[in-house]
């Protein structure tokens, strides 16, 4: 049998989202939503040109999509059911469960909701939640709940999802579920239609959401950080990938899920596999339960037999479970396409931690082929790390320190660069081509000293960072620090030190400074590294680049904590589950802080030539401080030969701005400050080294980026 991969809530997509997978019209009725969730113009929650959606409003966007479907399709204070279960030929719900049957609507909640779910032997619920997608109550059998317009957290609407299950696929059964819907009762104190107050892009929208619910969300969203019952439980990015994704969902401890995928090739093509796993700690006593569900890449079903639970699957011996996939004849087959995916989930679990302590337990357990089951246990003890957006900050800086270490010969010494960064010589993400860079990983686990040279070169600094991207400080020419162990946010006590030397003195001047800063560490330790898969990484990074051009990380500088306002990113190590934070220390990995060094950003589009504007940099001159932009490729690194100018030969309009022309037409070569275009667009960071302040950089910033805005 081929290998699997239960990646057990670090995926999304999880979902039971309303969204159309054929056309944008239930029967006659356009409703607005396009094929697999997109939004049309006709939906009367978006407009050309309206509010541009991002990380900040995408769910709100998502909600208010499906908030005015709803009212479309069944007219508002009223539930739609589904009364036969899900047709395989017109489905309308990604990744749906189809052990349940659906029921939806949106309600008034201005004048007051009573929700009533009358005693049933089986699973049947109500979910209720606001336009932040932020669940409000879930309603079980033998429940009342009563809501005002004080529980929502945004608007004045609430979505009802009925799952109602079914006793048995036949007639007999159906006829009882449909009975069983109709006894819900529902009361609402007033009947205001819905009309979302803010009118959304959908282009933006639909740009945004397409790579959020990409390949990289599927493996690396952490499911219950995503469905939460509370505003403050939010966690970039889980909440807007899981609720693109997964629209709609439950949180944690009403319901769990998994999201299975193929862990080798042959699984991947629809090669007989098989998985095998103890039964999920659920309240079966309280009609909770366990099912999987099976998808191809798009998360539709597409085969006959895709779903089995715990009501149908049939035990072994001891109680596990073993299900078969293309496997015909072999106990609890099921079906599945190329590039497929399953949805396991866990309705009621006992608790959280249960059901985490569960997961940990499969995962530590993964089915292996039959010609490797012998060797399963010394395989998993050479199994690598897996890398999620928690933990990629700290598998980059694995990389990154033992690739230092290689070039350096050792800890405790420099590999000195002494020729600028090129295409083909740099060695991080965002190198500076007018900066020479010298790099090393020092052991501090007994303390080191730094002693910077005095001014040599225009620019020169020493920049300390541990691996998990904590700063450590900037030191400068002239001065002396000292780095304690406890200054250290990670367990291993080994520092990346990263040196910058302009090179306008020359380069003979800037290699002669590099070889004067003294770094005295008292130990000497190897280092060794956790680990982490480098396969995942480079997934990782690849999605997390592709972020910058969709939209995922908004347009601010790099450092910009987006989470809260006004701060500097991770100045303790205790920042990690910051999406800014991973998303800045990823792409812009050894970037540092605000106060030494801003980084205003903009995208532009590939063109023959586009003149970007700007006014003076505001850096300490006087100090050293300098300013330098380069042009890179999307992806954040060097792809052209001509790709960055400095304040030390580029050229002043006669009002004191600059314009820089990227672009490699013969007319662009003919301007002054001309950089080459790379491929595909570039992406532009105007590094200001050593601002005036942090509120100078930030207005030049805003001015710089609403100048250039749509080029």
């Amino acid at each position: 049998m081929k290998k699997l991969i239960m990646i057990a809530l670090s995926a999304l997509l999880v979902g039971c989202a309303t969204t159309s997978h054929g056309s944008a019209t239930h029967g006659e009725k356009d409703t607005g939503v396009g094929k697999n969730g997109v939004a049309l113009l006709s939906s009367p929650s978006f407009k050309k040109g309206g509010v541009p959606v991002d990380m900040f409003n995408i769910v709100r966007a998502e909600t208010a999509k499906y908030f005015a479907e709803e009212i479309i399709l069944s007219g508002g204070n009223r539930m739609r059911h589904e009364r036969t279960g899900i047709d395989l030929k017109n489905q309308t719900v990604i990744r749906s469960n189809f052990d349940l049957i659906y029921s939806y609507g949106v309600y008034d909640v201005s004048g007051g909701l009573e929700v009533t779910v009358p005693e049933y032997d089986l699973y049947q619920i109500v979910h209720i939640f606001d336009e932040n997608h932020i669940t409000l109550a879930v309603v079980y059998p033998g429940d009342t709940v009563k809501l005002s317009q004080d529980d929502v957290t945004y608007g004045n609407h609430v979505y009802l999802f009925m799952r109602t299950q079914r006793r048995t696929a036949d007639a007999a059964g159906l006829k009882e579920l449909n009975k069983r819907q109709d006894a819900v009762f529902i009361k609402a104190g007033s009947n205001k239609p819905y009309v979302s107050e803010v009118k959304y892009d959908p282009e933006t929208f639909n740009k945004l959401r397409k790579h959020l619910i990409g390949p990289y969300g599927i493996k690396n969203a952490i499911i219950y950080k995503g469905f939460v019952d509370n505003l403050e439980d939010i966690v970039f990015p889980h909440y807007q990938m899981v609720n693109l994704g997964g629209w709609a969902g439950l949180p944690a401890k009403h319901a769990f899920y998994f999201v299975v995928v193929s862990g080798d090739e042959g699984a991947k093509n629809g090669k007989p596999s098989s998985m095998t796993f103890s039964p999920p700690p659920v309240q079966y006593g309280k009609n909770g339960y366990w099912s999987l569900t099976l998808y191809n890449e798009q998360g539709w079903v597409a085969t006959e037999k895709f779903n089995t639970n715990s009501h149908k699957a049939t035990p072994n011996a001891d109680g596990s479970y073993t299900l078969n996939f293309n496997t015909p004849g072999a106990i609890n087959n099921l079906d599945v396409v190329e590039n497929w995916n399953g949805l396991f989930r866990c309705y009621l679990p006992e608790s959280v931690d249960s059901i985490l302590e569960f997961k940990a337990e499969v995962m530590q357990g993964l089915p292996a082929s039959d010609s490797g089951r012998t060797t399963a246990d010394s395989a998993a003890k050479k199994t690598p790390r897996p890398v999620n957006l928690m933990t990629v900050v700290q598998a980059e800086s694995e990389l990154m320190f033992k690739k230092a270490i290689a070039r350096a010969g050792g800890v405790n010494k420099f590999d000195h660069g002494r020729k600028p960064a090129t295409p083909k010589t740099q060695k991080i993400v965002r190198s500076q081509s007018d900066m020479l860079y010298s790099h090393g990983v020092f052991d501090a686990s007994e303390g080191l000293t730094v002693t910077m040279p005095e001014p040599m070169t225009g620019y020169h600094s020493l920049h300390l960072f541990d691996a998990s991207h904590a700063q450590l400080g900037v030191v400068y020419s002239g001065e002396t620090r000292t780095i304690k162990p406890g200054d250290i946010s990670t367990t291993d006590k080994h520092v990346y030190a990263l040196m910058r030397t302009s090179t306008d003195a020359g380069l003979e001047t800037a290699n002669r400074a590099q070889d004067l800063v003294k770094v005295k560490a008292a130990a000497s330790a190897a280092y060794v590294g956790p680990g982490y898969d480098e396969e995942q990484l480079a997934q990782a990074k690849r999605f997390l680049a592709a972020a910058v051009p969709a939209g995922l990380v908004k347009a601010k500088t790099a450092y910009a904590n987006e989470v809260v306002p006004g701060t500097t990113l991770l100045k303790d190590g205790t920042d990690i589950e910051k999406f800014h934070y991973i998303s800045s220390s990823l792409l812009g990995w050894a970037l540092m802080p605000n106060e030494d060094a801003y980084y205003p950003q903009l995208g532009i589009k590939e063109s023959g030539c586009t003149a970007v504007s700007f006014p003076k940099p505001p850096v300490q001159y006087d100090k050293g401080g300098y300013w330098s932009f380069t042009a890179y490729g999307i992806d954040g690194y060097l792809r052209t030969e001509k790709a960055v100018i400095s304040c030390y030969e580029a050229k002043a309009n006669a009002d004191g701005t600059y314009t820089v022309h990227v672009g490699n037409s013969e007319t662009c070569r003919t301007h002054d400050n001309r950089l080459e275009m790379p491929e595909g667009g570039a992406s532009i960071t105007l590094r200001l080294y050593r601002p005036t302040s942090i509120s100078d950089a930030r207005a030049f910033e805003a001015k710089f980026r609403s100048d250039n805005a749509g080029k």
